[in-house]
């Protein structure tokens, strides 16, 4: 009876002790991710066309954001 106790408990300390490990990893590999994660564009003319894009974008969502009703902002679009 000692030595069934002794071996379960011993496979609930390994198997606790692999879930611990594992968390630990994924959140390794999450810290990694949001520092070194992302598109990653090395052609100079796509990223100045990505930069010009989003220029524009914020150019019009600030003109949607000036005006007063619904009207005013389907004429900046």
């Amino acid at each position: 009876m000692k030595i069934t106790m002794i071996i379960l408990s011993l496979f609930s300390l390994v198997f606790l002790s692999a879930c611990a490990f594992k968390e630990k990893k994924a959140s390794e590999i999450e810290t990694l991710a949001s520092n070194y994660g992302g598109i990653y564009i090395f052609d100079k003319k796509i990223r100045e066309e990505i930069l010009e894009n989003e220029r524009k974008k914020g150019e019009v969502m600030k003109k949607m954001s000036l005006g007063d009703d619904f009207w005013d902002q389907l004429k900046v679009i």
